[in-house]
């Protein structure tokens, strides 16, 4: 049986302008700024290959960091390097996941942003 891979792209937009560069030509709003804002991808679930022979992820374990521009697109960077799942970076998503349980977890907000109570995590299934 062949196991089934996904990839993740993550982008953070402004509520009210989107990404767009603003007539002045900033992003910034006021004194807030996306940039260097970063999440990171865990496991939701230990991920296995279809047999359960396999396992890519433990529970709780980090995959990779998104680490966003000014413009909301994120440079991903893979911190796991002992997992047999083949990732790979591909512009600007994150390749080769295997199918399974995720979330992603705000690490660093960047100046003049916070993030709002019981909403840290996004979870998603691949």
């Amino acid at each position: 049986m062949m196991n089934q891979l996904g990839s993740l792209e993550i982008t953070k937009d402004d509520l009210v302008t989107g990404n767009s560069e603003r007539v002045d030509g900033s992003y910034e709003h006021g004194d807030a700024s996306i940039a260097g804002t970063e999440y990171t991808l865990v496991a939701n679930e230990r991920i296995t290959n279809v047999a359960g022979t396999v396992t890519y992820f433990e529970k709780d374990e980090l995959l990779a960091t998104y680490t966003f521009n000014k413009a909301g697109v994120a440079e991903i960077k893979i911190i796991n390097s002992k997992t047999p799942a083949e990732l790979k970076v591909n512009g600007v998503k994150l390749e080769g996941i295997p199918m399974g349980s995720y979330r992603t977890k705000g690490n660093k907000n960047s100046r003049g942003l916070h993030y709002r109570q019981n909403n840290t995590y996004i979870y998603f299934y691949l």
